[in-house]
């Protein structure tokens, strides 16, 4: 899995089960968000050295907190101004964002911030399948050496997925009742719809 064990063990996943579903469910919402932009990303399975040693003024992350009966937390992406740019929409009378230009960064952090909505909204669909239900609020995005203090003490997991050779995090910090975990856990459910799909009434 692309799952990094967490530093602090802040996680609040007891049961088994529901912890690899999550993962799993985390894991296919964003290798699908990321296909969307045009993007291709695998999960990571090697050291994360490289990733420690990233330049932090190039990094941008959007963060989105959400509520519900049975879960609550926050989801955040992080990645390198290079990587987001290129889930920009092309714009022909738009030349190549450059990190010289601060009207480059706002666009960078509005996808930053579109790409943790979209997510969201991904990994919701699957669990509202399984009865697992909640709401998100508006999501806002840092750059820099801005981007460790907004993830401070939001990084209970850490997923990491690689694009060519720069990388994508994504760290989820929720809390899962009892009785929500038991929903996680189940697999014998209906997929849910996809974004783009059409439903026949």
């Amino acid at each position: 899995m692309a799952m990094i064990p967490p530093s602090d063990e802040r996680t609040t996943f007891l049961n088994r089960d529901a912890m690899l579903e999550f993962d799993r469910i985390v894991s296919e919402a964003v290798v699908e968000l990321f296909r969307a932009f045009g993007v291709t990303v695998r999960p990571h399975h090697g050291s994360v050295e490289a990733l420690e040693n990233t330049d932090k003024t190039a990094l941008t992350a959007a963060m989105l907190s959400l509520s519900g009966a049975e879960i609550r937390g926050t989801v955040a992406i992080a990645a390198l101004f290079d990587l987001l740019a290129s889930c920009c929409p092309p714009d022909r009378n738009r030349s190549k964002l450059s990190t010289s230009s601060a009207t480059d960064w706002n666009i960078v952090r509005d996808v930053a911030k579109e790409l943790v909505n979209q997510l969201v909204g991904r990994i919701k669909n699957r669990l509202s399948a399984r009865g697992v239900t909640f709401d998100s609020r508006t999501p806002t995005a840092v750059s820099g050496n801005a981007v460790s203090g907004m993830l401070r003490g939001h990084t209970a997991l850490r997923y990491v997925f690689a694009a060519d050779t720069q990388y994508v995090n994504v760290f989820v910090d929720v809390t899962v009742t009892p009785a929500g975990q038991q929903k996680i856990s189940r697999t014998n459910i209906n997929p849910p719809i996809r974004e783009g799909e059409i439903i026949d009434l």
